[in-house]
């Protein structure tokens, strides 16, 4: 693979799904239906882009290293097709910027996709790239005027100081900005920035009056967002979401743990729209430090991280009916397959047990149809035996137990399967086919 070169997979309706340097991932996305250019050029995979942040679609930081040294390129050919205001909306980034905070400058800097503004979407790239692989952010990515902010430093001027800020942004917005949208939205933005460092403030303000002994890390903390009905609508880790919840009139319950809304979500089939892929990350990391991790669970213990969306949402359904402690591994794989399989991004493997991050599901098609057809038929029969078993349960008692009703579940999962690789079976040994040549066609 060339030095900038990356793997771009594109949904069938022309948009950019993922953008990759490691051919295993290329493989996986390719098995689910995507469309997948191999080594491309990483100005093409940002022309594709067509102005959409990086960091949506870049699944790892080598893809993402490429990327950058692209984007000086990219910013030199769509310069001469600006309208020649040559003001960036963010002139700086802080190293240190709050990783929640990256969404809104991002949507401001994506409605006019300006070359000026390239700078500062490598920067906000480069921060929500280091927060997610865990690394210190790289300064070779930033203007010389960011790397003299800080973040940090800003937090902690006088909060008279911040009420100023924000007088003075609402009276540019009032007066000054005039008819130029563009500044008018990075100004709102920068408004919504330091209400998040006020509300920031009051909050580590509250806990320092509190003991802090054996106290919760904040970063472990969510809010709960409630409609007038009592249904969970929304979690975040962002201060001034919850608080415009609030004066929305919902019902928001700060700093709870992953644990106590556990409860919430468990048969909950819509956590893509309760909470971001940060929040989820964090929430899900929160749930298995809890728990151990490489202990078996009693339902599903490995999950492959290519396991097929339907039978992700089979496994998930299953986990959830019958949910008890030793699931609760089980619970954040699939829920983080089946969101993954949702947003077309990669699995993130870190989420998964060892067993499960190493499985392949597609190797489940290394063998004869006839030895397929043979399992799917024993599991047909042992499903159609446990489903007698639970009906006779059923006539005697007026119920069965929860033990057959579970192995009964079980058993039929078992049986969609085996069915679901019968059914497949002629698909992928096309594709394998199709490998081969390929493979053939580069020695």
């Amino acid at each position: 693979m060339k030095p900038d070169t990356v793997h771009i997979a594109m949904t069938d309706s022309g948009t950019v799904a993922c953008i990759t340097a490691d051919p295993v991932i290329a493989e996986s996305l390719a098995e689910q239906d995507l469309s997948v250019e191999m080594d491309a050029s990483a100005l093409v995979a940002l022309q594709r882009l067509q102005g959409e942040a990086p960091w949506r679609r870049l699944a790892d930081d080598e893809a993402w290293q490429r990327v950058s040294r692209a984007m000086t390129t990219f910013e030199r050919t769509i310069a001469p097709y600006d309208d020649g205001d040559t003001t960036p909306l963010f002139p700086t980034t802080p190293p240190d910027f709050p990783p929640m905070l990256i969404e809104g400058r991002s949507a401001v800097i994506e409605s006019y996709a300006r070359a000026v503004d390239i700078p500062a979407m490598r920067e906000l790239t480069e921060i929500q790239m280091a927060w997610i692989q865990k690394r210190e952010v790289d300064h070779s990515h930033f203007r010389a005027e960011s790397l003299q902010t800080s973040w940090g430093k800003m937090k902690h001027e006088p909060l008279a100081v911040m009420y100023a800020h924000l007088d003075e942004l609402h009276s540019k917005i009032q007066h000054d900005v005039g008819e130029d949208a563009r500044q008018h939205k990075a100004a709102g933005q920068l408004m919504r920035e330091i209400q998040f460092v006020i509300d920031s403030r009051r909050s580590e303000s509250a806990d320092h009056n509190q003991d802090s002994a054996g106290a919760t890390s904040s970063a472990d903390l969510f809010h709960a967002i409630y409609t007038s009905t009592g249904d969970l609508t929304k979690i975040t880790m962002n201060d001034t979401e919850s608080s415009m919840a609030q004066a929305e009139g919902l019902t928001v319950v700060t700093n709870t743990t992953a644990d106590e809304l556990l409860d919430d979500l468990i048969g909950c089939h819509s956590l893509l729209d309760l909470m971001d892929k940060q929040t989820w990350q964090s929430f899900a990391k929160t749930v298995l430090d809890t728990i151990d991790r490489d202990g078996d669970p009693l339902v599903f213990s490995v999950n492959s991280y290519d396991l097929p969306l339907p039978l992700a949402e089979r496994r998930l359904d299953i986990v959830e009916r019958f949910m008890d402690p030793s699931s609760l591994r089980s619970w954040v794989e699939l829920s983080e397959i089946v969101m993954a399989r949702e947003q077309q991004r990669p699995v993130d493997a870190s989420l998964l047990n060892a067993e499960s991050a190493a499985d392949r599901f597609a190797d489940r098609y290394k063998v004869a149809m006839d030895t397929l057809e043979q399992q799917h038929e024993w599991a047909q029969n042992y499903a159609h035996e446990l489903g007698c078993e639970n009906a006779s349960e059923q006539a005697a008692f007026g119920d069965s137990g929860p033990g057959s009703a579970k192995a009964a579940a079980l058993a039929n999962y078992v049986e969609y399967e085996a069915k679901f690789l019968v059914d497949h079976w002629p698909a992928m040994q096309d594709d394998q086919s199709d490998d081969d040549n390929a493979s053939l066609s580069m020695r």
